[in-house]
Protein backbone atom coordinates (compact mmCIF):
# COMPACT_ATOMS: atom_id res chain seq x y z
CA UNK A 1 0.00 0.00 0.00
CA UNK A 2 1.06 3.43 -0.61
CA UNK A 3 1.90 6.55 1.54
CA UNK A 4 -0.94 8.34 0.15
CA UNK A 5 -3.03 5.53 0.81
CA UNK A 6 -2.00 4.68 4.07
CA UNK A 7 -2.43 8.33 4.48
CA UNK A 8 -6.34 8.59 3.45
CA UNK A 9 -6.73 5.31 5.83
CA UNK A 10 -5.73 7.03 8.72
CA UNK A 11 -7.42 10.36 7.87
CA UNK A 12 -10.67 8.66 7.48
CA UNK A 13 -10.02 6.49 10.59
CA UNK A 14 -9.34 9.98 12.50
CA UNK A 15 -12.29 11.65 10.99
CA UNK A 16 -14.48 8.95 11.80
CA UNK A 17 -13.32 9.17 15.65
CA UNK A 18 -13.72 12.70 15.95
CA UNK A 19 -17.08 12.54 14.87
CA UNK A 20 -18.09 9.99 17.12
CA UNK A 21 -16.24 12.11 19.78
CA UNK A 22 -18.18 15.15 19.07
CA UNK A 23 -21.58 13.76 19.00
CA UNK A 24 -20.56 12.09 22.81
CA UNK A 25 -19.59 15.46 24.08
CA UNK A 26 -22.98 16.77 22.55
CA UNK A 27 -25.22 14.72 24.33
CA UNK A 28 -23.15 15.30 27.42
CA UNK A 29 -23.96 18.60 26.78
CA UNK A 30 -27.65 18.35 26.65
CA UNK A 31 -27.47 16.31 30.01
CA UNK A 32 -25.74 18.83 31.73
CA UNK A 33 -28.14 21.54 30.56
CA UNK A 34 -30.86 19.37 31.97
CA UNK A 35 -29.19 19.18 35.16
CA UNK A 36 -27.82 22.88 35.68
CA UNK A 37 -31.97 24.05 34.79
CA UNK A 38 -29.85 26.26 32.06
CA UNK A 39 -32.64 26.32 29.81
CA UNK A 40 -32.14 29.25 27.67
CA UNK A 41 -30.31 28.57 25.55
CA UNK A 42 -27.67 31.70 25.21
CA UNK A 43 -27.00 31.19 28.85
CA UNK A 44 -26.40 27.37 28.45
CA UNK A 45 -24.35 27.87 25.91
CA UNK A 46 -21.97 30.01 27.31
CA UNK A 47 -21.49 27.96 30.60
CA UNK A 48 -20.77 25.06 28.04
CA UNK A 49 -18.19 27.21 25.89
CA UNK A 50 -16.42 27.86 29.34
CA UNK A 51 -16.08 23.77 30.46
CA UNK A 52 -13.54 21.47 28.84
CA UNK A 53 -14.53 17.86 28.44
CA UNK A 54 -13.07 16.94 31.80
CA UNK A 55 -14.60 19.34 33.22
CA UNK A 56 -18.19 18.78 31.83
CA UNK A 57 -17.91 15.08 33.01
CA UNK A 58 -16.75 16.01 36.64
CA UNK A 59 -19.98 18.46 36.51
CA UNK A 60 -22.60 16.17 35.15
CA UNK A 61 -20.98 13.72 37.52
CA UNK A 62 -21.39 16.02 40.26
CA UNK A 63 -24.98 16.59 39.33
CA UNK A 64 -26.67 13.06 38.89
CA UNK A 65 -24.80 11.90 41.92
CA UNK A 66 -26.28 14.67 44.41
CA UNK A 67 -29.25 14.37 42.69
CA UNK A 68 -32.81 13.36 43.72
CA UNK A 69 -32.33 10.37 41.45
CA UNK A 70 -28.88 8.90 43.82
CA UNK A 71 -31.73 8.51 46.85
CA UNK A 72 -34.55 7.34 44.43
CA UNK A 73 -35.12 3.23 44.58
CA UNK A 74 -33.71 0.64 44.06
CA UNK A 75 -34.17 0.53 40.15
CA UNK A 76 -32.60 4.52 40.35
CA UNK A 77 -29.67 3.34 42.74
CA UNK A 78 -28.91 0.70 40.01
CA UNK A 79 -28.89 3.08 37.41
CA UNK A 80 -26.30 5.68 39.67
CA UNK A 81 -23.90 2.64 39.44
CA UNK A 82 -24.14 1.84 35.67
CA UNK A 83 -23.75 5.72 35.26
CA UNK A 84 -20.44 6.12 37.34
CA UNK A 85 -19.20 3.17 34.90
CA UNK A 86 -19.99 5.22 32.19
CA UNK A 87 -18.47 8.61 33.41
CA UNK A 88 -15.44 6.27 34.02
CA UNK A 89 -15.51 5.78 30.53
CA UNK A 90 -15.95 9.56 29.57
CA UNK A 91 -12.96 10.04 31.25
CA UNK A 92 -10.95 7.04 29.31
CA UNK A 93 -12.59 8.05 26.33
CA UNK A 94 -11.75 11.63 26.73
CA UNK A 95 -7.75 10.60 27.32
CA UNK A 96 -8.11 8.34 23.94
CA UNK A 97 -8.73 11.41 22.20
CA UNK A 98 -6.03 13.46 23.31
CA UNK A 99 -4.09 10.58 22.19
CA UNK A 100 -5.28 10.12 19.32
CA UNK A 101 -5.05 13.93 18.20
CA UNK A 102 -2.32 15.01 19.99
CA UNK A 103 -0.25 12.70 18.10
CA UNK A 104 2.22 12.95 15.91
CA UNK A 105 1.35 9.81 12.91
CA UNK A 106 4.34 8.74 11.56
CA UNK A 107 4.11 6.78 7.87
CA UNK A 108 7.78 7.20 7.63
CA UNK A 109 7.68 2.86 7.75
CA UNK A 110 5.09 2.32 5.10
CA UNK A 111 7.41 1.48 2.23
CA UNK A 112 9.02 -1.08 3.63
CA UNK A 113 5.93 -2.77 5.11
CA UNK A 114 5.29 -1.18 8.45
CA UNK A 115 1.97 0.52 9.72
CA UNK A 116 1.22 3.72 10.95
CA UNK A 117 2.34 4.56 14.42
CA UNK A 118 1.47 7.60 16.41
CA UNK A 119 4.00 8.75 18.52
CA UNK A 120 3.03 10.79 21.43
CA UNK A 121 5.39 12.70 23.89
CA UNK A 122 4.29 13.64 27.44
CA UNK A 123 5.86 15.58 30.06
CA UNK A 124 6.69 13.87 33.08
CA UNK A 125 9.10 14.41 36.07
CA UNK A 126 12.45 13.46 34.45
CA UNK A 127 12.07 15.09 31.29
CA UNK A 128 9.34 13.17 28.96
CA UNK A 129 7.65 10.21 28.36
CA UNK A 130 7.22 8.77 24.59
CA UNK A 131 4.20 6.69 24.19
CA UNK A 132 4.10 4.42 20.56
CA UNK A 133 0.84 2.68 18.85
CA UNK A 134 0.48 1.23 15.68
CA UNK A 135 -2.59 2.63 13.40
CA UNK A 136 -3.74 -0.75 11.61
CA UNK A 137 -6.81 -1.30 10.17
CA UNK A 138 -7.05 -3.92 13.06
CA UNK A 139 -6.77 -1.23 15.78
CA UNK A 140 -9.07 1.28 13.95
CA UNK A 141 -11.53 -0.48 13.57
CA UNK A 142 -11.87 -1.79 17.44
CA UNK A 143 -11.42 1.75 18.14
CA UNK A 144 -14.16 3.14 16.08
CA UNK A 145 -16.48 -0.01 17.02
CA UNK A 146 -15.59 0.99 20.93
CA UNK A 147 -16.19 4.25 20.82
CA UNK A 148 -19.72 3.43 18.58
CA UNK A 149 -20.58 1.65 21.93
CA UNK A 150 -20.01 4.44 24.44
CA UNK A 151 -22.10 6.83 21.94
CA UNK A 152 -24.59 4.21 22.30
CA UNK A 153 -24.66 3.77 25.86
CA UNK A 154 -24.23 7.91 26.15
CA UNK A 155 -27.67 8.37 24.26
CA UNK A 156 -29.20 5.30 26.70
CA UNK A 157 -28.64 7.77 29.29
CA UNK A 158 -29.64 10.77 27.91
CA UNK A 159 -32.90 9.52 27.57
CA UNK A 160 -33.28 7.96 30.81
CA UNK A 161 -32.22 11.52 32.03
CA UNK A 162 -34.69 13.19 30.18
CA UNK A 163 -37.38 10.42 31.30
CA UNK A 164 -36.01 11.58 35.31
CA UNK A 165 -35.86 15.81 34.56
CA UNK A 166 -37.63 16.17 37.23
CA UNK A 167 -35.49 14.25 39.81
CA UNK A 168 -32.49 15.51 38.47
CA UNK A 169 -32.51 18.86 41.29
CA UNK A 170 -31.13 18.39 44.39
CA UNK A 171 -33.34 16.54 47.34
CA UNK A 172 -35.55 19.19 48.24
CA UNK A 173 -35.20 21.91 45.61
CA UNK A 174 -36.72 23.54 42.92
CA UNK A 175 -39.83 21.73 41.27
CA UNK A 176 -39.93 23.02 38.06
CA UNK A 177 -43.08 24.16 36.57
CA UNK A 178 -44.81 21.71 33.48
CA UNK A 179 -44.93 23.40 30.18
CA UNK A 180 -47.75 23.01 27.58
CA UNK A 181 -46.00 22.91 23.69
CA UNK A 182 -47.90 26.20 23.01
CA UNK A 183 -45.03 27.96 25.65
Amino acid sequence: MTEEQEFDKVALFIGRYLLIFQYIEDKIDQMLLLGADLERRHVGNSFLAAMGYRQKVDALSGIVHTSKIAQGDETQKEWIKAFGRLVNQWQAEGARRNGIVHSLHVFDFVKIGAPVFRNRMRPHPKGFRIKNANVDEKEADNVVAEIAQLLWDTGLAHVQLVHWYEDLGQPGDRVRPARSLSS
